[in-house]
């Protein structure tokens, strides 16, 4: 079952409200993803734009003890996406599928980011943004719009999610696929 809590904030107070019930009904594990990105963060790192490592670190620690205080550490697993969820797709580096335009040739020309060689949930600060001037090159906009990210998935292949998986890059969605398949 795939729950949209439509608010990175609430994602493990959501989870918390349904944990027993989903318990109860058979399911034995409810897997919480959410991005970094967000005033929370921006607040908490005092309005800096940069990835600050120590401070998602303290944000892991802080919803892992809330999950040990409820007992239900066995059951809920929550993953943060670096900075956003973006950070994958950009990770997954398909822009060429999407426009024949976007090679990564043309887009480092333009733009200066290197999908190739960068990984982006260490590079870009706000990789939504950076997902928006690539599609921006070829006269388009990309949103978070639950069609913008449905058209991008669509592209997608066994192959491409395997490559990220093996690669160096999206450390958190290695994690994350990991334990989907747990």
């Amino acid at each position: 079952m795939l729950v949209n809590v439509g608010n990175d904030n609430s994602v493990l107070s959501k989870i918390f409200t349904r944990a027993n019930g989903l318990h109860e009904k058979g399911f034995t594990k409810i897997i919480g993803l959410r991005d970094v990105y967000g005033d929370f963060y921006k607040k908490k790192n005092r309005g800096v734009r940069n990835i600050n490592l120590e401070l998602i670190e303290k944000f892991r620690n802080s919803a892992q003890k809330e999950i040990d205080a409820k007992n239900l550490a066995q059951y809920i697993k929550l993953h943060f996406a670096i900075m956003e969820v973006e950070a994958w797709f950009l990770g997954f580096n398909i822009f060429e599928r999407i426009d024949g335009t976007l090679s990564n040739d043309f887009i480092k020309s333009k733009l200066n980011y290197d999908l190739e060689n960068d990984d982006p949930e260490i590079t870009y600060y706000h990789p939504a943004r950076i997902m928006g001037d690539i599609y921006g090159l070829i006269g388009s906009k990309y949103d978070k719009h639950e069609s913008d990210v449905s058209s991008l998935v669509s592209c997608l292949e066994k192959e491409d999610y395997n490559n990220l998986i093996e690669s160096v890059k999206c450390s958190t969605f290695t994690s994350f696929v990991q334990e989907l398949l747990n």
